[in-house]
């Protein structure tokens, strides 16, 4: 694994520099495979990079027609609901972008459970995966180009907890997960680590002192981190790079 720590002064450097990345890597997937195959991650974190990608400086430049957009979680919420990841890229990039219909990978959670709409999820990525396997690769599991991910209150990532079983994951691709009992949308769909860590590269996107924090102990004691953090788990086979403001 090659890592690298990018720190910026504030958070609209660290996000200019994430978006300019994704779109460099864009460009060689697609002069490279054909593909460029992005998963991306929710909260509100990552609002203002995905408004960036669809701006004025890469919204035309981005070549969409190439780019497949995936999610690494999903809250089980209707899909009209404001906290659903999905609805709110649309409303930050995917709709302000031309990006075929087809090229948008979203969890279902109009599902009838969030089982069902893991099910469902592996399901599409092992369908992709068969129509481009020189971009996904042959494996047991997907290799995406690049996966986006945030570093959340105790260390969690995507929709993987700590002492929760999904952590221990080595089949699946999607699982049901569920978040601690503060979160209102307990019920999640989640990637799993071994689709995580068979990415070409992670970046993860994380601000503020708490969090900073978080990797440095991660970054210090990388093994007894993981006991702790989730985060500390996802060790790629490709790169790994932290974009910390």
């Amino acid at each position: 694994m090659k890592q690298e720590i990018l720190k910026f002064d504030g958070q609209d450097q660290c996000i200019a520099a994430l978006a300019q990345f994704i779109y460099t890597r864009a460009v060689e997937c697609c002069r490279a495979r054909g593909v460029f195959t992005l998963v991306l991650s929710g909260g509100l974190t990552p609002i203002s990079l995905y408004e960036l990608l669809a701006g004025e400086k890469f919204g035309e430049k981005m070549d969409w027609g190439s780019t497949h957009l995936f999610w690494g979680d999903e809250r089980f919420v209707p899909v009209d609901d404001p906290e659903n990841n999905y609805t709110m890229t649309r409303l930050a990039m995917t709709s302000q972008v031309l990006i075929p219909e087809a090229n948008i990978h979203r969890i279902r959670t109009e599902m009838a459970s969030a089982a069902a709409a893991a099910l469902d999820y592996e399901a599409q990525l092992r369908e992709f995966a068969t129509l481009e396997p020189e971009s996904m690769g042959r494996g047991r599991f997907p290799r995406f180009d690049l996966v986006l991910l945030g570093l959340g209150y105790g260390g969690h990532t995507a929709s993987l907890f700590a002492g929760r079983p999904e952590l221990m994951e080595k089949e699946r691709w999607v699982v049901e997960a569920a978040a601690p009992q503060l979160d209102f949308s307990k019920e999640r769909v989640t990637m799993t680590l071994p689709v995580f860590n068979n990415a070409r590269c992670v970046a993860f996107l994380l601000f503020g002192d708490e969090k900073r924090a978080i990797l440095d102990e991660i970054q210090r004691n990388p093994d007894e981190a993981a006991k702790e953090y989730p985060a500390a788990m996802v060790r790629p086979a490709g790169e790994l790079k932290w974009f910390v403001a």
